[in-house]
C-alpha cells in the first residue's frame, strides 16, 4: 500500500484477490500487506477496507503487516481474534517475507 488509498484502489485490487483465491482455493494462500508508503485512506475507502477485512478473513492461512507506525502494530494485534488464518506485524519485510513462506 503506498499513499492514500481510494475506494477506486478497493475496485481495482480487491477483484483480482477474489479470482486468485477463486483459482488457486485448493492452496492455503498467504497475504503480505506492506504498510510502510501507507498513508491512509481517502473518503469511501476506509469502509472498503473494513468490507474487505471482513469478506476475506477466513480466506488466508498467514497474514504478514509490514509496518513502521505503532498503531499498525496495534490493529495487526486488535484484528488476530477474527482472522482464522495467522497474523503478524513485522517491522522488517524479509523477517515477514520468511514467516510467509515457511
Amino acid at each position: 500500500m503506498s499513499g492514500k488509498l481510494t475506494h477506486e484502489d478497493y475496485q481495482t485490487f480487491v477483484p483480482i484477490i477474489d479470482r486468485a483465491l477463486k483459482s488457486f482455493k485448493d492452496l492455503e494462500p498467504c497475504l503480505l500487506a506492506d504498510m510502510r508508503e501507507f498513508k491512509g485512506w481517502k473518503g469511501r475507502a476506509a469502509w472498503d477496507d473494513m468490507l474487505f477485512g471482513l469478506k476475506h478473513r477466513k480466506a488466508f492461512k498467514k497474514v504478514a503487516v509490514v509496518g513502521k507506525k505503532k498503531w499498525e502494530e496495534v490493529a495487526t494485534e486488535m484484528m488476530k481474534p477474527l482472522m482464522k488464518g495467522k497474523l503478524r506485524f513485522f517491522k522488517d519485510y524479509d523477517e515477514a517475507m520468511a514467516w510467509l513462506t515457511k
